[in-house]
């Protein structure tokens, strides 16, 4: 343990921003405040002033980096999501300073793809010379067929997940799933700890007995978050529409839609018309009563890119029983708290799951209050904010070796550049800089 108050530097999005990284920031901030000095970093306009009254905020921007503030602290923490819209400057601010990188998303594909990095002719680079580095000419290959528009780039993430790029440059790193753990650790670069993904208790309702939910029809099914291809809608609409008794379920969504199947001529064809309702995207407190009020939640990922789920931490802080698929992070959860199906199967095993819910719907009530369980048990944000006090400790104490090895890097890039006049201005500059950046106190000079 740290023998005394660490100084960290905290970049991420924050809410109102429509990414769940920024509501587990702020969930977290008390606890972690009542362990470290911690300043949040954003690039946002606006951001909830309610944080203010925990912990000091700070806009920064990539062109003029706080470097004294960045050197004076002891620990400079970063927060990669797949979203380059949350997290595409913070990356940038990563690739200058190094600090730890909590990797929210093992696949990193859509954000190399679609993030455009505003670099000069020196160290200009494109996704696929990103994905030759890293994968070599299979990766360069693929890349090929993406920009050609043959393929998908997230189609590929399974095999080339291209979250080297977002960690080069890291002192450690922090992951919230099992497989994302192996798959960072069989790169053998970098310190990489494994933490369970912290949620706050909801305390507000009796979440203990179960019982007083709906025992009779129409029973309230819930899907939210960011709707993409991989949370399966397509298997729930199938399966809801082959049920016999599909009129005693409502299907109800809520988030953003990144798909097709729920509009409403596909919704006609099925006969759901009446069953499903979709209700855009709502704020915090609106989608906590909504699972209060729900009986059943539905959080498939198929295909699962190693991430953890906040969402299912949420869904467990109601006691919901919660069907989801067999893979990932939730393959690694206890039976009890989860109604898994078959990711090869998935809509005759959601249907014979929605048939024994209606026969004996009480029955489901023991896999809410274990989930729940379990959240208490190990995902509160002060359990969160103990393990990273560990984390930082550790990582500080190796802090000045690894920032030694990537300043010899970073010169070596530079030297290895000079043609001609060793002595040319520009790269003296470049080197001077180089070296300002790792160790200085105050900003940058051109020396």
């Amino acid at each position: 343990m740290a023998s005394s108050r660490m100084t960290i530097n905290w970049f991420s999005p924050l809410p109102p921003a429509r990414t769940e990284i920024a509501h587990y920031s702020a969930r977290i901030m008390e606890a972690l405040a009542n362990i470290f000095d911690v300043t949040l970093w954003t690039d946002q306009d606006d951001w909830d002033k309610n944080l203010e009254y925990i912990v000091p905020v700070r806009v920064f921007t990539v062109d003029a980096l706080p470097w004294a503030e960045l050197n004076r602290a002891d620990l400079n923490v970063y927060h990669i999501g797949n979203n380059p819209q949350y997290h595409g400057a913070i990356w940038q601010v990563c690739r200058q300073h190094p600090g730890i990188v909590i990797l929210h998303d093992l696949a990193l594909q859509g954000f190399m793809f679609y993030y455009k990095l505003p670099l000069d002719e020196k160290t200009a680079t494109s996704y696929t010379t990103l994905m030759a580095s890293h994968y070599g000419a299979a990766g360069k290959s693929a890349a090929e067929r993406v920009c050609r528009g043959e393929q998908s780039c997230d189609s590929l993430a399974n095999v080339f997940p291209l979250f080297e790029p977002a960690v080069d440059n890291s002192l450690g790193i922090i992951v919230h799933s099992r497989t994302a753990f192996e798959t960072v650790a069989l790169r053998q670069k970098w310190p990489v700890f494994l933490l369970n993904l912290p949620y706050k208790e909801i305390s507000a309702c009796n979440y203990g007995v179960l019982s007083q939910r709906r025992r009779e029809p129409p029973f309230h099914i819930i899907v939210f978050g960011y709707i993409g291809h991989n949370r399966c809608v397509d298997s729930i609409l199938a399966a809801l529409a082959a049920l016999s008794r599909k009129d005693s379920f409502v299907l109800d969504v809520y988030g953003e839609l990144w798909i097709d199947d729920l509009l409403p001529e596909r919704l006609a064809v099925l006969g759901l018309s009446q069953h499903v309702k979709f209700h855009g995207y709502v704020s915090e407190t609106e989608l906590d009563a909504a699972l209060a009020a729900g009986d059943l939640a539905i959080n498939l990922r198929y295909p699962s890119f190693g991430e953890a789920s906040s969402s299912q931490l949420r869904i467990w802080a109601h006691a919901l029983p919660t069907i989801v698929t067999r893979t990932g992070w939730y393959a690694d959860q206890a039976d009890e708290a989860l109604l898994f199906v078959d990711p090869e199967n998935q809509i005759e095993e959601i249907k014979a799951i929605l048939n024994t819910f209606l026969d004996n719907p009480e029955l489901f009530a023991g896999v809410g209050v274990s989930g729940r369980k379990i959240l208490l048990e190990k995902h509160l944000p002060e359990v969160y904010a103990e393990a990273l006090q560990e984390v930082f400790a550790e990582i500080n104490q190796l802090k000045k070796h690894a920032l030694v090895n990537l300043m010899v890097k970073r010169v070596a890039k530079h030297i290895s550049a000079l043609s001609g006049d060793m002595y040319e201005t520009n790269h003296i500059v470049k080197v001077s800089q180089e070296i300002h950046k790792a160790f200085a106190r105050d900003e940058p000079e051109v020396l």
